[in-house]
């Protein structure tokens, strides 16, 4: 017995031994296949000569570094100058909260920088209430169509520059947190607003699918968006009345809205006692078909119920350019019912923050521009159709467009997105991560350069997510990206 227990001992020390021996050989293989994969990726990046890649050498979750400040930025040195070299030569305006920007606009001469000061300048006049007026204009075969007294309509060259904390919004104030202002009172379980007129355009229902996006009116609590009903639920074919669709969600303890537009009343399912609620009513930011050389910079631009497929910054009309060069800069662009921008020709769109807009952060067609050193995130929050126009950035029917070293995350549809008879594009040194459909796309176009990109992460609302997805398009070049975990 003795002797047994020796042998099964021997033998137990020689297999452990031996195990021991392979673990060291499996894992020496191992690093040393590591080491392999690790110098091939060192070699590849290495032969990239992008500002991004370097910045993300072996450090996949680093963030992105731009190459200026993105956003609003403290620039008080600037206005300060702008004030001395201005004062006295009518050149220079200063717009206070409350102010009339578009009397004070019409009141100045072409060429004119305003100063827009700290705090919120409201566009409180939506359609359908007095004091707007809807335009109609041909131009050569197409009608250009928008509201004319419910924007900013900025003249040739002029510029509009805001002090750090400058806010322009398109919504109004319903509910204050101080109490001085309460449009809402109880009834019942719910409480409601009366006398809200306003209503705007419905337009583009092909790319608006659902009950979120319909209508362009918006409601916010405490800044951050609060989801309508859908009035087209059913129980047992039946439509089931919005305020009893209120009342199922308020014991769900989530908060909804209603426009109720037939008796002019917005309902709500929570208290609205202590908190900021606003409703967006004016339709554009910025409008003017016939200006050219218009910068706009350093603004926090906010909460505009733009109709579908339309930018709260816009030359007029989304499928015909007149105007030129206009300069986006150092803006925050946020909470737009439909899309931020529309680029004009030989415009320049660079250093903003656009994020969580309705539709898409960028969105039009326009020839020779820069889009540079921007972040596009959190976009489409209102569920537009992906495969329409949902996306970081969605451009139709454009030629010779830069976009470079963007940061492009967290959209739900596309990162960067050129379609319908583009040409001449070039994406350069971009971002694209966490998108919910393919990262780089470039669609029914010709001609384009799409090199020293990272795509990753992109694609997760789909079977099989893509980084770069060229589809139907000729004459493309497509290297020294880096693509993974798509």
């Amino acid at each position: 017995m003795k002797i047994a227990r020796r042998e099964i001992k021997k033998s137990f020390l020689i297999i452990s031994a031996v195990s021991l021996i392979l673990l060291c050989v499996t894992a020496f293989f191992r690093q040393d296949i590591s080491d392999n994969i690790l110098a091939d990726m060192s070699a590849v990046t290495q032969s990239i000569s992008s500002p991004i890649l370097e910045t993300f050498r072996f450090a996949q979750t680093s963030p992105f570094v731009p190459t200026e400040p993105i956003g609003q930025i403290d620039n008080t040195e600037e206005i300060s100058s702008l004030v001395m070299r201005g004062r006295g030569s009518g050149l220079v305006e200063l717009i206070h909260p409350g102010d009339g920007i578009q009397s004070i606009i019409d009141a100045n001469p072409e060429g004119t920088t305003f100063i827009i000061k700290k705090g919120i300048h409201r566009s409180t006049l939506g359609p359908n209430e007095p004091g707007q007026q809807f335009i109609h204009k041909n131009v050569g075969t197409t009608t250009l169509a928008w509201f004319d007294g419910i924007h900013i309509k900025p003249k040739r060259g002029d510029v509009f520059i805001g002090e750090q904390g400058a806010i322009l919004s398109g919504a109004k104030v319903l509910q204050s947190e101080d109490g001085s202002l309460q449009k809402f009172k109880p009834q019942g379980k719910l409480w409601v607003a009366e006398n809200q007129k306003q209503e705007g355009l419905v337009l583009e229902k092909s790319e608006c699918r659902n009950y979120k996006c319909m209508r362009p009116e918006n409601l916010f609590l405490n800044n951050t968006l609060i989801d309508t009903i859908d009035v087209n639920t059913k129980n047992s074919g039946r439509l089931i009345p919005p305020k009893d669709i209120l009342l199922a969600y308020q014991k769900k303890r989530e908060k909804r809205w209603y426009f109720d537009y037939a008796n002019d009343k917005i309902y709500i399912n929570f208290d609205p006692v202590g908190k900021l609620i606003e409703t967006s009513v004016a339709s554009w930011a910025f409008v003017n078909p016939f200006a050219d050389n218009v910068t706009i910079k350093n603004l926090i631009i906010e909460k505009y119920a733009t109709p579908t497929h339309y930018s709260a910054i816009i030359d007029g009309n989304r499928n015909v350019q007149l105007s030129q060069t206009w300069t986006i800069k150092n803006n925050e662009i946020r909470f737009i019912h439909s899309d931020a921008i529309d680029p004009s020709h030989r415009g320049m769109i660079t250093n903003n923050y656009i994020h969580h807009n309705g539709n898409a952060g960028i969105s039009g067609a326009a020839d020779n521009v820069v889009i540079e050193n921007n972040e596009l995130a959190y976009n489409n929050t209102l569920d537009y159709a992906m495969n329409v126009g949902a996306a970081g950035l969605k451009m139709c029917s454009s030629d010779n467009v830069v976009i470079k070293h963007n940061y492009s995350h967290h959209n739900n549809g596309m990162g960067l997105w050129f379609d319908c008879n583009s040409s001449h594009i070039t994406y350069e040194d971009n971002l694209v991560e966490h998108n919910a459909g393919p990262g780089i796309m470039f669609e029914v176009s010709t001609d384009a350069v799409i090199k020293n990109n990272i795509s990753r992460y992109n694609g997760y609302a789909q079977k099989t997510g893509q980084g770069i997805y060229i589809s139907t398009s000729q004459d493309v070049e497509a290297y020294n990206n880096t693509v993974l975990h798509n």
